[in-house]
């Protein structure tokens, strides 16, 4: 048998239908899909480096100094200067904590913030190190958003000044596929293509129903009487392939394992995608329940009471304007708590990316729900805020880190999942925000940092730690003094430029394997088959 790569002949010669009613099926969508792999692995068994995007944004721009906000990745801080909001763990000289530090631990190179030193939950039941994050990541901060508004620094993000194609276009407009970009729990998306593509923008309960509800209910009764062909027609391409590809000395194959997801899904013709969503959106929802667990013990964080008195509090106890009266700060976390869209962004993006359905998602994350108010003998339930205009340090340091807790343990579970597919180094995820956020000096809230946005990189094929991008140890502002990550001047830049999206975008645009089209600005990062993705700027400094 002679297989023929192009994607219409081989579905035409399979279902003998016309063009326009494959590009209908469920069998089109999926052989696409399995044929885009074969065609990507050949690319890549030859030099040709072409990744999926999966972007994570969270949207409203809530803290991340106690999370991936590196402040002081490979100093001795002695350049640091504290701000009176900016906190990492707490500390107390009595019985309770009630004041909060900035203290980081070293691992895999770099100080990274308290938090990293614990477990996370697993998938299995079991707890894992949220270290075990470090190795893949690229930490670029100190980045000017060039906008104080969320609209206007979402649309310097997604479309950065200077180009036509945005962001989530650049991996969906060298796809192939039939979803080309897919979007959900986004605010101020901005899909523009330079091949007329869209973005799927999904709101259900049920995602992948309603991302595959076209293919469902166009798919006609003839598909029914196709599966029991398409078993021994699949095996026979991968065979088929697989001489092909051994003659050309590629190395790296389509997998059996591939084959046989992709076999299964055709085969099953789409009929269990129910209980795949309800399967997939029970674990994350379980790692992000479990992540907000109390009982296990984090020195510094809650190994201790947490708060002075209710009647002596100030606003740096304030959630939305009112003083939080818990007695004891912890019980406002329990594990009932949860972070809007987490467990099903996650489960969205695990579908999507192992059944190669898209190579572009970008998906939002919201508030921490469920949160326990105490005032006297009423007790109601609360949600925080992301944009944390009036939030103390002492609750957000609590909540966020709880939050940040759950995101890991959500991203540790797909980074596992993507690696057993052997596609995690073709895939970068990206977590960021429109800006992070300058605290207060009187530690009552934080306000748009602008100045100094960050992003987090994982890939597989990020093989070190890196933090990139230099930073102000004193931000020039008296009501937000300190160091939070204001951009600074990074010489190897041309002229000493402070990083800005359309750098960033244009190294995104590098490790995605296409074309930039910012030419006023030039990818700062650099990849080899020894040291993976890696910097071309230099170590991240406080200057």
């Amino acid at each position: 048998m002679s297989v023929n790569l192009s994607r219409r002949t081989m579905l035409e010669s399979l279902l003998g239908a016309s063009p326009a009613a494959l590009l209908r099926s469920p069998a089109a969508l999926l052989l696409q899909s399995l044929l885009t792999t074969v065609i990507a692995e050949e690319a890549w068994g030859q030099g040709v480096v072409r990744r999926s995007l999966l972007d994570i944004r969270n949207d409203g721009a809530p803290p991340r100094w106690m999370f991936d906000l590196f402040l002081t990745p490979y100093s001795d801080a002695s350049n640091f200067q504290k701000n009176a909001h900016l906190g990492t763990r707490f500390i107390g000289s009595g019985a309770n904590f009630d004041e909060v530090a900035y203290q980081t631990r070293l691992f895999s190179g770099i100080n990274v913030p308290w938090m990293w030193q614990f477990d996370v939950p697993k998938s299995d039941g079991t707890m894992r190190p949220m270290r075990d994050l470090l190795p893949n990541l690229m930490h670029i901060r100190g980045i000017d958003s060039n906008s104080a508004a969320h609209a206007g620094a979402s649309q310097n993000y997604y479309l950065p000044l200077g180009t036509v194609q945005s962001v989530p276009a650049l991996s969906a407009d060298a796809s192939n596929l039939p979803l080309a970009s897919i979007n959900a729990f986004t605010q101020n998306f901005i899909f523009r293509s330079l091949r007329n593509k869209t973005s799927s923008t999904l709101v259900g309960q049920n995602l992948i129903r309603e991302l595959l509800t076209p293919f469902l209910s166009e798919s006609g009764p003839n598909f029914s009487s196709l599966k029991k062909n398409l078993n021994s027609y699949l095996t026979d391409v991968r065979d088929d392939l697989r001489a092909s590809a051994e003659d050309k000395q590629i190395s790296h194959l389509l997998s059996a394992e591939s084959l046989k997801s992709a076999r299964e899904l055709i085969l099953q013709g789409f009929g269990s995608v129910d209980a795949v969503w309800a399967g997939l959106l029970n674990k994350y929802a379980s790692l992000v329940s479990r992540s907000f667990d109390m009982s296990y013990e984090m020195a510094g964080i809650n190994n201790r009471p947490i708060g002075i008195s209710p009647a002596s509090r100030d606003r740096t106890y304030q959630v939305n304007g009112t003083i939080i009266q818990n007695p004891d700060m912890r019980t406002m976390i329990t594990t009932t708590c949860s972070v809007e869209n987490l467990a099903a962004s996650f489960a969205l993006a695990e579908y999507v990316l192992s059944q190669n359905l898209s190579f572009s998602l970008t998906l939002g994350l919201g508030r921490v729900t469920g949160l326990t108010h105490i005032a006297g003998t009423t007790t109601t339930r609360i949600a925080a805020p992301v944009d944390e205009h009036t939030v103390g340090a002492m609750p957000s340091l609590l909540i966020n880190t709880y939050r940040s807790r759950a995101i890991a343990a959500c991203l540790l579970e797909l980074t596992d999942q993507l690696r057993a597919k052997s596609i995690f180094n073709r895939t970068l995820i990206s977590i960021g925000s429109e800006f992070n956020r300058s605290p207060r000096a009187d530690g009552q809230g934080s306000d748009h940092g602008y100045q100094g946005a960050s992003v987090a990189l994982y890939s597989g094929s990020i093989k070190s730690s890196q933090v990139v991008g230099n930073v102000l140890a004193n931000a020039p502002n008296v009501a937000h003094p300190g160091s939070w990550g204001w951009g600074a001047a990074n010489p190897e830049l041309g002229g000493g430029q402070i990083l800005d999206y359309g750098y960033l975008a244009s190294s995104m645009a590098s490790l995605l394997g296409v074309p930039s089209t910012i030419t006023s600005r030039s990818p700062f990062v650099s990849e080899s088959s020894t040291e993976g993705i890696v910097s071309a700027i230099g170590k991240g400094k406080e200057v």
